[in-house]
């Protein structure tokens, strides 16, 4: 077990583009957290590709690759935007099957998003943003 603890955690990290996620998911990975975005689907040789028609599969690969991670008994930091309870489910849903901690953390900072991801979808993100309870997320 990462850190000597007994019990795996998984960290959720939820915000909008630009809010400064990576960056705090990088933090938990530098601590030996496993690391895992949907964006990282899209980086072919250091360069973010994103194809629309491509999300879906990005996501169930992120959703695959922590479980697995949770599954070995690993500490695991997942950042994507979360907008809805329901993005976070399968994580939740994972991590309570192999007896892991949860933690969400919102990020909310302001720092432009690094794949240009367009004002106008940045805003439809923020009109579907659900609040959570973090004991009522599942």
């Amino acid at each position: 077990m990462v850190g000597g603890s007994m019990t795996s955690t998984l960290v959720l990290i939820r915000g909008l583009p630009g809010s400064g996620k990576s960056t705090l998911a990088q933090e938990y990975a530098a601590r030996g957290y496993r690391h895992y975005e949907a964006d990282q689907y899209f980086m072919r040789g250091g360069e973010y590709r994103y194809r629309a028609d491509k999300v879906h599969v990005a996501h169930r690969r992120c959703q695959e690759r922590a479980r697995a991670s949770l599954r070995a008994g690993h500490n695991v930091v997942v950042a994507n935007t979360f907008t809805t309870r329901a993005e976070m489910k399968p994580y939740i849903e994972a991590a309570l099957r192999y007896g892991c901690d949860v933690e969400i953390i919102e990020a909310t900072g302001d720092y432009g998003s690094i794949h240009n991801v367009p004002a106008a979808a940045i805003e439809r993100m923020r009109a579907r943003w659900e609040s959570i309870d973090q004991h009522k997320v599942v």
